[in-house]
């Protein structure tokens, strides 16, 4: 294993703005599968899926270093990191090239503050082969090592796009001919129910699980559905779940052929 400075990693870290910390064998498994993985840090080497971690560093000449637990526990957001952890480039969607992958649903989230929440819907996302993830620049969950180690590895795979303005961002999703549908507990149609008006690909939207799509993000949907359960406790959803079953609902009725 090639020695490394603390001070040399963290130093070259502060370079990569679009860079993130991500903790645990699966994770950081998937950045290295991904060729994102920049550096590697480790503190249980005895471990046999960390000892494959280490030997598919050294081929990619990645940078090593082993650490005492605590630090690893600093850097995790106190996840549980599994002895391995690393700063990782995560893809980013080009706004324009979104646009045009017509092929792949994509999914907006409206006020998703929770971390852990954004990298279930990563991992969501990851299973639906989404084109993307869109949310707000402001009051959004960060990519942190916790949503990262939450979305099982798809935050090496799944694009993720910040916008300034979420309402200026789906008004230019639907003028490039995206049909958007926002998930609304209180819509009159059920998602089993609603047909879109057209063949286009398709726009998901979901909002925070307490206050749900804000007032603007309603008017700039041309669809609104709830997903059918039971009343009762059963019947809110956490956004991953939505999100799940909203993209299980559309995969074989309102793909485009």
């Amino acid at each position: 294993m090639r020695a490394r400075s603390k001070k040399a990693v963290f130093a070259a870290s502060s370079d990569n703005a679009g860079s993130i910390t991500v903790c645990g064998v699966r994770t950081v498994s998937a950045m290295l599968e991904a060729g994102r993985l920049r550096y590697l840090l480790v503190t249980h080497t005895s471990n046999s899926r960390v000892q494959e971690i280490l030997y598919k560093a050294e081929k990619k000449s990645i940078p090593i270093r082993q650490v005492a637990d605590v630090e690893l526990v600093r850097l995790s957001d106190n996840s549980q990191h599994q002895g391995v952890a690393g700063l990782a480039e995560p893809p980013v969607a080009d706004w324009r090239q979104l646009l045009r992958r017509a092929e792949a649903p994509l999914v907006v989230l409206d006020g998703v503050t929770d971390p852990r929440n954004l990298g279930a819907v990563l991992r969501v996302g990851r299973a639906f082969a989404v084109a993307a993830v869109v949310m707000p620049s402001r009051r959004s969950a960060p990519l942190s090592a916790a949503a990262a180690k939450a979305s099982c590895g798809a935050a090496a795979f799944v694009p993720l796009h910040r916008v300034t303005n979420l309402r200026r961002a789906l008004t230019e999703i639907k003028q490039a001919g995206w049909f958007v549908v926002g998930a609304c507990e209180d819509a009159k149609i059920s998602l089993v129910d609603a047909t879109p008006t057209s063949s286009s690909p398709i726009c998901w939207v979901f909002g925070d699980e307490g206050s749900g799509l804000r007032r603007l993000t309603v008017e700039n949907c041309d669809l609104l559905a709830r997903i059918p359960t039971v009343v009762g406790e059963a019947g809110c959803l956490n956004v991953a779940t939505a999100c799940a079953a909203c993209l299980a609902t559309g995969a074989n009725r309102w793909f485009p052929e």
